[in-house]
């Protein structure tokens, strides 16, 4: 009886001592070596939330909204944090950031709106690494407008959020019919010359008077397999002087351009049933 008891015993320890060593195994590795530094604002005490929300694998919408009475102006800039048990880590970023400025109004502003949002491809963070599964946290910062007194100038907030392994997300079909793009010669986008300076810049010779028509509400679709597909713009840019006749766009995918046929749509109008119409020109790659 001692004898079997002792091997229970030690069949016991041995599956123990596996599993210990499988969870050991199991646990994931920080890739990250520095610690967090950031000190966060409670958001009630400034009366300002945050919000994120996956569009894709590593694609998120980041919303802030002012509560307060106050203005604030953000920009494009951001950061990331990584967990790991109850610490957090710096993510090293090797992105460029424009350095636009968002005015963010206090909520009941009658002109400007008290909620701004930015989609972010966190691809683009540090192209130099693949960001793991995990638990994370975006942090943005606020300063508060510098017409308005008060003794919180600058607030730090964030939000967590998870990330799975990624994927390839899926093609988007095009939610615009053939009826709202317009086929008149008069009214199709004057482009003079599509060229693809590299698989990720598309540059595109057009109209200065079409450029500045609806602001850069363009739209980029791809056609497979005779259905069109909306292939996301992560940037926009032109180079153009309204005495000139024309001027250059630039057009920077979420995705590489592949061989293909492609479209390229601009915001015109709205018709009389309040249908958004655009102007289109088809080219292919």
């Amino acid at each position: 009886m001692k004898r079997n008891t002792l091997i229970y015993r030690i069949a016991a320890a041995a599956m123990s001592l596996t599993l210990m060593l499988g969870a050991a195994a199991c646990k994931k590795k920080n890739p990250f070596k520095d610690k967090s530094t950031v000190s966060l604002t409670d958001p009630q005490s400034v009366k300002f939330d945050m919000s994120v929300e996956m569009l894709g694998s590593r694609k998120v919408l980041v919303t802030l909204e002012n509560k307060s009475d106050s203005t604030y102006i953000t920009g494009e800039p951001y950061y990331l944090e990584y967990q790991d048990g109850k610490d957090w880590y710096q993510v090293p970023a090797t992105g460029i950031f424009t350095m636009q400025a968002y005015v963010i109004a206090p909520e009941g502003d009658p002109q400007l709106s008290h909620v701004w949002s930015q989609k972010i491809f966190l691809s683009d963070y540090n192209k130099d690494i693949d960001l793991p599964a995990g638990h994370y946290r975006l942090i943005k910062n606020v300063i508060l407008d510098e017409d308005n007194e008060s003794k919180t100038d600058k607030v730090c907030l964030a939000a967590e959020f998870d990330l799975k392994k990624e994927v390839a997300d899926s093609p988007e079909k095009s939610k615009i019919t053939d009826d709202q793009i317009i086929s008149a010669d008069e009214y199709k986008l004057p482009v003079s010359g599509v060229e693809l300076t590299s698989e990720k810049e598309m540059r595109v010779t057009i109209g200065t008077a079409r450029l500045a028509m609806g602001g850069r509400s363009f739209v980029l679709q791809f056609k497979q397999d005779d259905v069109w597909y909306t292939k996301e713009i992560k940037g926009l840019g032109e180079d153009s002087d309204i005495s000139a006749e024309y001027g250059t766009l630039y057009i920077y995918p979420a995705e590489p351009f592949a061989k293909g046929t492609y479209r390229l749509l601009q915001e015109q109008s709205r018709d009389s049933y309040g249908k958004t119409i655009y102007a289109g020109y088809e080219f292919t790659v």
